[in-house]
């Protein structure tokens, strides 16, 4: 059996059994392919995996390094990279969750994936070239040695060949409308209202909460990790942090965590992040596209936990929705156009706040 097979049950694990022969190769001297995959690992510890295919044989398979920083997106930068098992080919495809217990159980998400190109090899060294969807660039992996029982490399940036990225939207959130009426129509999308702090998330190498334009981040330090669960190079969300009371936010439990110290109020009011909105993307503004096309992607990039919240949306039906969130104990629903560009700053007629006494 190959390391990867005798790693896994296939019974348990939703990750493809590949058939793969035994041994896995030397990477610094087989014949290569030209695909390679990015996965988004949520396991014990964040990372991301880095599979480049190439030949055990005849045989493509995947050959594989952990990268707990992920590669590196600076020239220069360098960043730990541990070699693991070869993967099978059908990796390049496998995106859901590993069961806890099993091995490296969490969440994957792929973040990038496309093509390669080997630039050079040397008895320590490889080079090569990605041409992904995000990352368009050369990279060094060096081989440092044994450490730890880990067969330990350096990922170092050699030329980064991404365009250069859109300037950000302002961050002033768009607003709705207040509207008398709840309705039903197959051109608008219908969301609860959340009752909470509004802020926009901007998501790079690290968190940061804008909220009346002021930065927030510091009062809200259990958010500080939500680019962590976006799938992005970069992104700016629009959201709401809330204060749940047995699962309803809680605007007097936000107003309370406001009150007191901030260690105080993250052991007594926890708060939580519900995005419902993508205004920028991998370096590029999308309050131009229509809100379809932005939730779209917002549903590809979030993976959700208990601090980061996908706002739930369905089309055609307000009326029904107001109704099941009111029941709930919360305020209203808001509804947005569909085609409709994102607004910053404004007060739009196509977002409208609808609440249970209008």
């Amino acid at each position: 059996m190959s390391t990867y097979d005798r790693k896994r049950d296939f019974a348990v694990t939703p990750e493809p059994a590949g058939g793969q022969p035994g041994a896995d190769v030397d990477p610094l001297s087989v014949p290569v392919g030209n695909r390679f995959v990015i996965g988004q690992h949520h396991a014990t510890a964040l990372h991301h995996d880095l599979r480049l295919e190439m030949f055990n044989g005849e045989t493509p398979v995947l050959v594989s390094w952990a990268v707990p920083k992920e590669l590196p997106r600076r020239k220069g930068e360098r960043h730990l990279a541990i070699r693991t098992e070869d993967h099978p080919m059908e990796y390049l495809d496998f995106t859901g969750s590993i069961p806890e217990g099993e091995y490296g159980g969490g969440q994957v998400r792929i973040f990038d994936r496309g093509t390669w190109e080997l630039v050079g090899r040397t008895e320590d060294r490889l080079t090569f070239r990605l041409e992904g969807e995000r990352l368009h660039g050369i990279w060094h992996l060096v081989h440092t040695g044994i450490k730890d029982r880990r067969d330990q490399w350096l990922a170092i940036m050699r030329e980064d060949l991404r365009p250069p990225s859109e300037a950000l939207p302002v961050a002033e959130p768009m607003r709705a409308t207040p509207s008398d009426r709840a309705f039903d129509h197959p051109g608008w999308m219908f969301e609860p209202q959340w009752d909470g702090l509004r802020a926009l998330a901007i998501c790079g190498d690290e968190t940061r909460l804008i909220a009346r334009g002021s930065d927030v981040t510091a009062q809200y330090p259990e958010l500080r990790d939500v680019h962590n669960r976006v799938v992005a190079l970069d992104a700016m969300l629009d959201g709401v942090v809330v204060a749940f009371d047995d699962g309803v936010p809680s605007g007097e439990r936000l107003q309370l965590r406001m009150e007191i110290q901030v260690d105080e109020g993250v052991r007594r009011v926890p708060v939580a992040y519900v995005v419902f909105d993508l205004l920028y993307l991998d370096g590029i503004d999308l309050t131009g596209r229509p809100l379809e096309e932005r939730r779209r992607l917002l549903e590809e990039l979030i993976i959700p936990s208990d601090k980061v919240v996908l706002s739930p949306a369905t089309v055609g039906e307000g009326v029904a929705l107001l109704t099941a969130v009111t029941a709930q104990g919360m305020d209203g629903i808001v509804a947005k156009r569909l085609g409709s560009m994102y607004a910053s700053g404004a007060e739009s007629p196509d977002w409208l706040a609808i609440t249970a006494s209008g």
